[in-house]
């Protein structure tokens, strides 16, 4: 047994159009949303590829060429029968499916192969029920199902031929719109069958005939939008496969709900004439008249068009098609539409107040910190020179088409008498979203290297004007120890894994220094994090917010999608960058159960996949990514140099060199490598940053060794400046 996975590609390149294509564990019918413009697919075992592809080609039919929304379809369905929507459906999903099989296949020909191998297919495996020999004794939707998805030799009046040669040429919408009012009409008074309302529609009918109106109405309501919603997606479904025409179409929704009552439809062969018919419209209370004759005999029985047994059947052919076992090892998931940033993010303004306690001692001053002022003040400088190098790089000249009268004189060996411009580049306003794992597995060297570069990129910014935010992602959600857990449990987002919904709670983003901060809080903040920076967090006389805890790496990436829209308009940025420094994985919900799982984000509409655990992150950033438009960069911090390396190999197996990565890694203290999700992805050795320029200590020795120390001391310096080197190239890099 096979899997069929549909190409995103494929769809979106039939529709000519960015639509979002949605794998869907709970779909047993592929639809398109005419609204949203997502094409909803499901999971096919034992389909061929022709089929699966006439299938995308159908519903990619309808993202071109049905355009009607919701509502207007509510409408039409309600004009022509408010009390049997689901009725009219079939009929709709029938004709317009005719009608966009036809034109997809002219707009692309190479479908045409798939029509003719997908239909028969369908044919042969029984999509449309078991083929009786008596072909008359189909409904007329049946009838005018299988006329346009079969080879058969439909049997038809000479009424009914007219709607077919009206079928054949039509092209229009609207055209089908009057199509479908044509038909059902004639349907209801040439080939109906006795519908009993269901027990809701009784009660009410009881009341009055006001209230059953009332209460068939909302019922077709609630079949028809939906219907016609995925429908139209949903019909592309049938009809791709043909099948799902009006399942599809009716989707879920319409479909079941004229199963309800399909399987007690009498099959009357209708033997309408061109006379009854005309006396039909003529007549329009001759229907009507029936209805309410049957509801004032007592038993609320109503009359309705037959319903189609070839859209039922093709519904449970697709849905049996369904690959259940696939769904249950690959987890299907979608991210959040929102999250409550108020709880999530806990301000410095109140995190520090977590400090006030009497145990808790904040030095009055830290020597790191004055050590940082004159080297930050230095790294501006160079970053000035680069960003205006960078500036000048892009600038560019173009002639002015006016002559420059003092050239005239050189015309005789001079072609060029032109004026010229210079055309400068405007600069690009940067901004820094930081995250930091503030994890148990994170204590001591690699928790105090890291927040000594974080640190030191942190004054950076503050000095050279650069927007900031750095938060330390943690499970620690309650201000005191032996709290009753109510912030933790506060609900903060919701996501589906394989249909399911999950809350999300139980993480915080604490913003441990930023550059909203005043000069005072500011120097409070660096002094904490210089507490860090000393014990690497293995201390127990520690605020509990602030205390190692998890790795809530998932929902803090998940958070960073709402964050980052409004931190770019809160300063009118340009460009901002997302930096993650962590040493592992996140190990929330949001994980594969193996490989190729699906996971579809709500807001751009788009299906992203990842492969294993590991990679569930990567997923995530790279859904930020798109999402934001961001530069991503991430840090995973490998106090092992062994480990550091295997890492490394692992991503480039075949061209990996040992030699050449310690090389680096002894040089730089980082090394690149490729990562999905990640504009760029380093191995950071989280070692403390080195301050100063080596003068004190150089002068301190033998006077003949100052110029090699001096020499060492400023090598080392500019080496363990491992984040914020590679930030800056990357700001400099997109000045212009």
């Amino acid at each position: 047994m096979t899997s069929t996975l549909p190409a995103n590609g494929f769809a979106k390149l039939l529709a000519t159009e960015n639509i979002s294509v949605m794998y869907d564990g709970s779909a047993t019918t592929a639809t398109f949303d005419t609204e949203t413009r997502v094409l909803r697919m499901p999971m096919w075992k034992d389909m061929s590829r022709r089929l699966n592809d006439m299938l995308i080609g159908h519903e990619v039919g309808h993202a071109l060429f049905t355009k009607m929304s919701a509502d207007e379809i509510v409408a039409f369905l309600t004009s022509v029968d408010s009390k049997h929507m689901d009725r009219v459906m079939q009929y709709l999903n029938v004709v317009e499916d005719a009608r966009i099989d036809r034109l997809i296949q002219r707009k692309f020909p190479g479908l045409r192969k798939d029509y003719r191998a997908g239909y028969p297919e369908m044919m042969e495996r029984g999509f449309f029920g078991p083929m009786d020999a008596d072909l008359d004794s189909y409904s007329l939707v049946d009838r005018i199902n299988l006329n346009y998805k079969t080879d058969l030799n439909i049997p038809f009046d000479v009424v009914e031929q007219e709607f077919i040669s009206r079928i054949d040429d039509v092209e229009d919408l609207d055209e089908v719109l009057e199509i479908v009012r044509d038909v059902y009409e004639y349907a209801q008074v040439h080939d109906s069958e006795t519908v009993t309302p269901d027990m809701d529609m009784e009660s009410e009918a009881g009341a009055g005939a006001g209230e059953d109106d009332e209460s068939g109405e909302s019922a077709g309501s609630d079949n028809g939008p939906e219907g016609e919603n995925e429908d139209n997606a949903g019909s592309g479904e049938g009809s791709d496969s043909e099948e799902s025409d009006g399942q599809e179409e009716g989707g879920s929704s319409s479909n079941n709900a004229g199963d309800s009552a399909e399987d007690d439809s009498s099959e009357a062969k209708g033997e309408g004439t061109m006379e009854s018919a005309a006396d039909a419209e003529d007549d329009g209370s001759s229907a009507e008249s029936e209805q309410v004759t049957s509801q004032s005999n007592g038993a609320g029985n109503q009359e309705a068009p037959r319903e189609s047994q070839t859209q039922k059947a093709m519904q449970d052919a697709l849905s049996n098609l369904t690959d259940d076992s696939y769904w249950s090892g690959h987890a299907g998931q979608t991210l959040p539409k929102t999250m409550d940033l108020d709880t999530i993010i806990v301000p410095f303004s109140e995190a520090k107040k977590d400090w006030d306690a009497k145990q808790y001692t904040i030095p009055t001053e830290s020597t790191y910190v004055k050590s940082l002022r004159g080297s930050v003040t230095q790294l501006v400088q160079m970053f000035e020179r680069k960003k205006r190098g960078a500036i000048f790089s892009k600038q560019q000249v173009a002639k002015t088409g006016t002559i420059d009268c003092t050239k005239l004189h050189t015309y005789k060996f001079n072609d060029d008498l032109f004026k010229r411009n210079t055309i400068v580049p405007n600069g690009k306003n940067h901004g820094i979203q930081m995250l930091i794992d503030w994890s148990g597995s994170m204590g001591g060297k690699p928790l105090s290297g890291c927040v000594s570069q974080v640190m030191l990129l942190s004054a950076f910014c503050k000095k050279a004007g650069i927007p900031f935010d750095c938060y330390a992602f943690t499970n620690n959600c309650e201000k005191a120890y032996g709290s009753d857990y109510t912030e933790s449990s506060k609900v903060v987002g919701e996501m589906f894994n394989n249909g399911n919904k999950e809350e999300i709670n139980g993480f915080r983003l604490i913003q441990i220094t930023s550059s909203t901060l005043n000069k005072a809080d500011f120097d409070l903040s660096m002094r904490i994090l210089d507490m860090f920076r000393e014990h690497g967090g293995n201390n127990y006389g520690l605020p509990h917010r602030w205390s190692l805890s998890g790795t809530p790496l998932h929902e803090a990436l998940m958070a960073m999608r709402y964050r980052i829209p409004e931190f770019r308009d809160q300063y009118n940025l340009d460009v901002v960058t997302l930096t993650v420094l962590t040493d592992g994985e996140g190990y929330s919900s949001f994980r594969p159960g193996s490989e190729q799982t699906k996971v579809f984000d709500p807001i751009t509409r788009r299906t992203l996949t990842y492969d294993k655990r590991i990679d569930a992150g990567d997923c995530l950033v790279d859904a930020v990514r798109q999402l934001t438009g961001c530069n991503t960069m991430g840090f995973f911090a490998s106090d092992s140099d062994t480990d550091a390396a295997r890492k490394a190999a692992r991503k480039n197996p075949a061209h990996f060199d040992t030699g050449e990565f310690k090389k680096i890694w002894r040089a730089e203290r980082a090394y690149e490598i490729p990562q999905d999700g990640h504009d760029l992805y380093f191995l950071l050795k989280p070692e403390k940053v080195e301050v100063g320029n080596g003068i004190d200590d150089a002068i301190a020795g033998d006077l003949r060794s100052v110029r090699a120390k001096f020499k060492k001391a400023a090598k080392n310096a500019t080496a363990s400046r491992t984040l914020l080197n590679r930030i800056t190239d990357v700001l400099s890099e997109n000045l212009a």
